[in-house]
């Protein structure tokens, strides 16, 4: 009797089993969908509301999916900035350019610019500087910088760093943001980027897109990944302006001079083949109680000037480059020096006099159209920040160089003589 009921009302019990199951379906889901939408927003939010300015560790706690930002100096180099005279004449802005790499490690593209990548500058006692004057509003054009990373991809920018004067004060500028921070004073700072994707939509520059009705190259991305990350922290050295004593200039109890051992120069028979042989060096002589590292590759720079008080042009160029070595990366101990010498001649090239020589990696440069006169030459010294290798004998591969002393000066003038050979 019973099976007979339960057949009887089986189709029954079947049709309310899932009446109920899609009743259930239809007031769960959009309270499934609101909380999803919820759980976005809250991510958002967090990533919104990180306090840039007040993150405590060389990588930024990170939210969501991962950035990798990071510069490309290393640490234990001596990054110098010389706190700039006042005058308008100094001929070296008091400037450094750091190299910045970004790899996009979210599912989605991303569009970097200096109204999202924000800089902290912490002063000697460990306090963080007002940032004034940063751009909040993206600027994507062609000019500026603004491109489009796909998901795991990488790209290196440059972020330039600048002391001026200011009211009377000192300030450390990053012109691509309009960011300063100041006052500026002697002792050792560090600086770090932190760049914070909301995944907003945004304009980036994309080479491969061209939109006839659009701007060349700019293409609207309406979602990108969502993460933010600080590079690490960079010491920066802010140190006394540059000093000059005869022919000595000194920076941050580091001494340079040009030398130049023979300043009569004869010049060479127009119809032979006769070279002069010209040395030109510059003597660096560490005062600092540190071992500092100084290199000869693409660090000297002659400067000429003509009667007239004219810059001579610099010619020339390298068809190819030769790493440098560990001999041309020497270190130097407390009170020791080392003199780099360019070996050079003159010579007549398409009838004109040339002062010419090689750098010892591959170029060769110039002045030319050079006459029987007074000139006066020096020999600047501009370490890159860029990172560098040098070839080790011992190893026999590259390993990086360290302990870089990374700045730039210029020498004070020597008089050197061309006569007419008798």
């Amino acid at each position: 009797m019973l099976m007979t009921i339960f057949h009887k009302f089986k189709k029954y019990l079947i049709f309310w089993i899932l009446a109920a199951i899609a009743l259930s379906i239809v007031l769960l889901y959009p309270t499934r969908q609101k909380s999803a939408a919820i759980e976005k927003t809250e991510l958002r939010d967090k990533i919104n509301s990180v306090d840039f300015m007040s993150i405590s560790e060389n990588k930024a706690q990170q939210e969501g999916i991962n950035l990798d930002l990071e510069f490309e100096e290393d640490a234990s180099d001596f990054l110098i900035l010389p706190i700039p005279p006042q005058e308008s004449e100094f001929i070296y802005p008091s400037s450094l350019s750091l190299r910045v790499r970004l790899t996009n490690n979210t599912s989605k593209p991303i569009c970097p610019d200096w109204s999202t990548l924000v800089p902290e500058l912490i002063s000697p006692d460990g306090k963080a500087l007002p940032l004034q004057g940063q751009i909040t509003e993206p600027n994507c054009s062609e000019e500026n910088f603004c491109p489009l990373l796909e998901s795991g991809s990488s790209t290196s920018f440059w972020m330039q760093i600048v002391l001026s004067w200011k009211n009377d004060r000192v300030q450390l500028e990053i012109p691509q943001s309009h960011a300063s921070f100041q006052p500026i004073e002697l002792g050792t700072y560090q600086i770090r980027l932190t760049y914070r994707s909301s995944g907003a939509t945004t304009l980036c520059l994309d080479p491969y897109f061209h939109d006839p009705t659009e701007a060349l190259s700019i293409r609207k991305i309406d979602e990108t990944g969502i993460g933010l990350d600080s590079t690490n922290l960079l010491p920066i050295h802010i140190v006394e302006p540059i000093s000059r004593d005869g022919n000595v200039v000194e920076l941050d109890g580091v001494k340079f001079e040009t030398i130049i051992p023979e300043t009569t120069w004869k010049i060479p028979n127009r119809t032979s083949e006769m070279r002069f042989p010209v040395k030109l060096g510059l003597r660096i002589n560490n005062q600092k109680q540190q071992i500092v590292r100084f290199t000869q590759y693409d660090t000297l720079s002659p400067q000429m000037v003509d009667p007239n008080g004219q810059i001579l042009q610099l010619k020339g160029s390298r068809n190819r480059s030769s790493p440098p070595t560990v001999s041309d990366c020497p270190l130097l101990h407390p009170e020791k020096s080392v003199t780099f010498v360019l070996d050079g001649e003159l010579s007549w090239q398409n009838n004109k006099l040339q002062l010419r020589w090689s750098d010892g990696f591959g170029g060769i440069w110039f002045f030319d159209d050079l006459k029987p006169s007074t000139y006066t030459i020096r020999i600047d010294y501009a370490a890159s920040t860029k990172p560098l290798s040098m070839y080790d004998l011992k190893i026999g591969t590259f390993r990086p160089v360290t302990q870089l002393w990374r700045s730039a000066l210029n020498t004070n003038f020597i008089k050197i003589r061309l006569t007419q050979t008798n």
